[in-house]
């Protein structure tokens, strides 16, 4: 992929924005990229804790509701 995570971070896993991002296409491929992550992880979270009547959606709905405790977890953004 020509636009991917590695384009939005730095090798130390800080948000680098679109520094690397050239055009929209590598845009659209990166975006792509975070969108199956988080799902992929929503899925795993359910997965793993057995939780009854939570489905990823809802995961996924909590982290970005609360999306700013994720960066404050987070190794940064680069300045």
């Amino acid at each position: 992929m020509a636009g991917s995570w590695n384009h939005i971070v730095t090798k130390r896993g800080q948000f680098r924005g679109v520094e690397l991002i050239d055009n929209l296409g590598d845009a659209d491929e990166a975006l792509e990229e975070c969108y199956g992550m988080v799902w992929l992880l929503a899925h795993s979270i359910t997965e793993l804790t057995g939780e009854l009547g939570t489905d990823a959606a809802a995961h996924i709905e909590d982290a970005r509701a609360h999306y700013k405790d994720g960066i404050a977890l987070s190794p940064g953004i680069k300045p």
